[in-house]
């Protein structure tokens, strides 16, 4: 018996040696083939991928633990509605844009940000396995704690919807990000419930082969894109005889005078300029450059104990697209200086005066309130309206015409001290600006990389053909003293209507603080300088 046991399993072994693919199982159980052995199997595109972008002017004024918290926020709260995150990826700052130190990063040019997602980036999405691509743009502009800015895509590259949500009012910083991250929240709440029902919903019709070939070099199958209907935004009323803006939807506004508390009177009327067009169901409500004004409804003059000046400025209407007016809702209490960069270094010398001469502040009185011509205001519209559709269709602006002129270029620095930052093209030194001055030179279509004194203030600006782009340039004591100060440069590129008030309120530099630019070659102008 032993020995029948024994060749019974030598038998057994020569011929799983002999045939390794055969195998005996008990009744009723089936061989289970491996992964890799199972067919290939097409899962529908699901999920967003979150692409999220950190300005310039959040750098300068606030820190990556901010902006980590927003993406973070934001991430969870989209899980919560049960809209899953595929993928984040953040995009390169300005300096890594060109040298691709991280494929975590994405390239976007700073003179893009605001523009559809790029092949690259929707091949990207595809490839987690997402079907829309939301863009997240943190923000810190001079009026706000924080701006988050945020725009849905499909994976065509049309844009579905977009909103935005800021705060000003509140105390400390920490505050206003948690007022930011729920006014935004309350604004996409509607959104989210429409992407995961969606999501839930699987595309109809065949796959398509894309034409675009993946981040691992292989082509792929990309499932047909859902109707936009569920989740553009007002999709419900797509085909309705009427175009609907909520009430809250935000819109921002350019202040268009110089304003100072000394010379103001309640019920004085102060002029705005929209920015931004809003825009509902891909049809424009709101051109850019619209009038918008409000009215002075306060007015405190500076008191003892160093404490400034204050000023309220309600914004109450605006001029949409039809001419008719449309409410706004916006109450800004100022109770320091506002420039159009910055507004964080005006409070805090004042404290340091107030430390030093503390024995004399009871006798002493604060400073008049001056709002600089060019500072951008938000708002939002304080009634739901709705418009007609048709008219709005007739009504549509045309699309503008590029200048058959060649495009030109403006650096300008609207400061009011002795700092004398100096402005590069490539690897040419176009001069310095003085205070309150601008300088504008023409440039054929091509990319630029334009600086100040440091290098690693270095970003690219796209330049078309007869395109107008503007450059601000802000200094900052951070050295030194009232009589041998040292000071910071920050470069940024603003939105052409932004450069254009702001540099009207400018004199053009004198020829002897800048170099000829008809000798300046070509080539070093297009070069980019090395870090």
């Amino acid at each position: 018996m032993v020995y029948f046991g024994l060749e019974s399993f030598r038998f057994a072994v020569f011929l799983l040696v002999l045939f390794p693919g055969w195998t005996t199982f008990p009744q009723g159980m089936s061989h289970s083939p491996k992964p890799e052995d199972s067919p290939a199997k097409t899962h529908a595109q699901s999920g967003v991928f979150l692409y999220t972008y950190r300005t310039p002017a959040h750098m300068q004024r606030s820190s990556q633990q901010v902006f980590q918290q927003a993406v973070d926020n934001v991430s969870q709260f989209l899980t919560s509605k049960n809209v899953p995150v595929r993928r984040i990826v953040q995009a390169a700052p300005s300096r890594k844009r060109e040298q691709g130190t991280n494929e975590e990063y994405e390239n976007l040019s700073v003179s893009r940000d605001d523009q559809a997602p790029s092949l690259n980036l929707l091949g990207k999405a595809r490839a987690s396995g997402a079907r829309y691509v939301l863009f997240l743009v943190v923000d810190r502009p001079v009026m706000s704690w924080i701006q988050l800015r945020m725009r849905c895509f499909d994976l065509s590259g049309s844009l579905l919807w977009e909103t935005q949500s800021a705060n000003s009012s509140a105390l400390t910083s920490k505050s206003g990000l948690q007022q930011t991250l729920e006014g935004l929240q309350a604004r996409i709440f509607n959104k989210t419930d429409e992407l995961s029902r969606a999501l839930e919903e699987t595309p109809t019709g065949d796959p398509l082969a894309s034409t675009q070939a993946s981040t691992s070099g292989q082509s792929e199958i990309v499932l047909s894109q859902p109707s936009p209907e569920g989740v553009e935004k007002q999709s419900s009323n797509a085909a309705s005889a009427e175009l609907i803006i909520e009430k809250g939807e935000p819109v921002s506004l350019l202040l268009l005078d110089t304003i100072s508390s000394k010379g103001l009177k309640v019920a004085d009327r102060v002029r705005f300029r929209v920015i931004d067009p809003v825009v509902i169901d891909h049809l424009v409500v709101v051109p850019g450059r619209a009038e918008g004004w409000g009215t002075v409804t306060a007015i405190q003059p500076p008191r003892r104990r160093m404490k400034s000046a204050e000023v309220s400025i309600t914004i109450q209407q605006l001029v949409l697209l039809n001419g008719n007016m449309a409410p706004l809702n916006a109450v800004w209490r100022i109770r320091r200086h506002l420039s159009p960069e910055r507004s964080s270094d005006v409070q805090e010398a004042v404290l340091g005066t107030y430390l030093l001469a503390l024995p004399f502040v009871p006798f002493m009185h604060g400073d008049q309130v001056n709002i600089a011509k060019g500072t951008e205001f938000g708002a939002a519209f304080a009634e739901r309206i709705a418009l007609d559709r048709a008219e709005m269709e007739r009504l549509q602006p045309q699309p503008s015409q590029p200048r058959p002129a060649p495009a030109t270029l403006t650096f300008y620095d609207v400061d009011e001290n002795r700092a004398h930052p100096a402005i590069w093209c490539g690897k040419v030194k176009l001069g310095e600006l003085l205070a309150r001055t601008r300088y504008t030179i023409e440039l054929p279509t091509g990319t630029y990389w334009v600086r100040t004194e440091s290098k690693k203030s270095t970003f690219p600006v796209v330049v078309e053909p007869g395109g107008e782009y503007f450059i601000r340039i802000s200094s900052v004591m951070t050295w030194g003293n009232s009589s041998n100060p040292g000071y910071t440069q920050h470069i940024e590129a603003v939105k052409h209507d932004v450069g254009e008030v702001q540099g009207s309120d400018t004199s053009p530099l004198d020829s002897k603080h800048h170099h000829d630019f008809s000798m300046a070659d070509p080539v070093l102008l297009r070069a980019k300088p090395r870090e």
